[in-house]
């Protein structure tokens, strides 16, 4: 994502510059990746789709939530159709509402308010068709190109496929500790189950939300057991590959796993939340 936003502004310069010349195209990936919106979401944003927020003081906070986006939910029905941003968002916004009016100026269409926020440039005389998803992906393969982004492995990025934002942004918050059900809203899904599939949980806060809660039995017993013993014993398990014999004690165990003559049936272990201090 750093390599990609440090080289974003090639998208926009103009060619003479060595650029590709496309502003419009530079604007969409960055609302992409700042909003973790669909790209379907972006191209039909209306021309004016900011929302005043209300009821929240303004504390002059640069780097807090500033209006809220209003999108149109191209997936879901009912799901909630806007998000919080912040003013670099918004200053996106501006500046594309702003090359648009220029453009349909120069066009002879000065005064011609058009249907949506991302204009197509050809077969648009009335303003009402957005800027084709076709158009975009063969700019962001140019712009690759140009940039020559690569991953990890030396190949080259495909970030034509901008759904990969929407993970990479679900994976971030998930392991920043934001609640999954924010997350959820967030992304404008109905399920919390739908939002677990774009998520790759890391193993330091799978053992952290692990360790914050007390063990107990079905019975209600408390687990003498230390909960990172447990813990090591479940993914011990997890690890064994799906033909091995099934067992409980990894090797090697801990003191505190040898000290014990009986391990309990973790399929019985139920998660209890810790009291208050």
């Amino acid at each position: 994502m750093t390599r990609i936003m440090a080289k974003v502004q090639l998208l926009g310069d103009p060619v003479n510059d060595g650029g590709i010349g496309d502003e419009q195209a530079m604007r969409i990936l960055l609302l992409v990746a700042t909003t973790s919106r669909r790209l379907s979401e972006i191209l039909l944003l209306d021309r004016d789709p900011l929302l005043p927020l209300q009821h929240i003081a303004n504390t002059n906070d640069e780097e807090g939530f500033v209006a809220k986006l209003r999108y149109q939910q191209t997936k879901i029905e009912d799901a909630p159709d806007t998000i919080l941003i912040d003013a670099d968002t918004v200053a996106v916004i501006r500046a594309q509402q702003d090359w648009a009016d220029r453009e349909l100026a120069t066009r002879g269409l000065a005064g011609l308010v058009p249907r949506y926020l991302l204009i197509a440039k050809n077969m648009n005389r009335d303003g009402h068709r957005a800027y084709p998803g076709t158009t975009l992906h063969k700019q962001l393969g140019k712009f690759v190109e140009l940039a020559d982004l690569r991953d990890d492995h030396g190949r080259r990025l495909q970030i034509s496929r901008t759904h990969k934002f929407r993970h990479t942004r679900a994976t971030g918050l998930i392991n920043a500790g934001v609640p999954l059900p924010v997350v959820q809203r967030y992304l404008g899904h109905l399920s919390p189950t739908m939002t677990m599939r774009y998520v790759q949980i890391s193993d330091e806060t799978q053992q952290r939300e692990f360790l914050r809660f007390k063990k107990i039995t079905a019975d209600g017993r408390e687990l003498e057991l230390a909960p990172t013993d447990l813990y090591q014993l479940l993914e011990s398990r997890q690890a064994r590959r799906p033909d091995a014999p099934q067992r409980l004690v990894p090797a090697p165990a801990t003191a505190s796993v040898r000290a014990r003559e009986r391990l309990p049936d973790l399929r019985q272990v139920r998660n209890r939340p810790l009291p208050p201090p």
